[in-house]
């Protein structure tokens, strides 16, 4: 790992069902919570929770995240 980062290359590591399903659950839980509390930033915590879990699925933020990657003379 500290090869192919002194390198410059990306490290990619995939995020195990259970890790998955654990992020999301966890997510769900404080939404609900949130909600049930009428707490708003419980809530907003939760969905970034949820959202770790399917990060790596979602084509927009793939898009975005691959946007910033780029070199700063290629953005302007």
């Amino acid at each position: 790992m500290f090869e192919a980062l002194s390198e410059g290359r990306e490290i990619m590591v995939p995020i195990t069902q259970f890790n998955r399903m654990l992020r999301f659950g966890a997510g769900a839980l404080f939404m609900i919570v949130g909600i049930s509390t009428h707490n708003r930033i419980l809530g907003g915590i939760g969905g970034v929770i949820a959202f770790m879990g399917i990060y790596d699925r979602c084509p927009i933020w793939k898009a975005v995240t691959g946007y910033f990657k780029r070199s700063p003379a290629k953005i302007l």
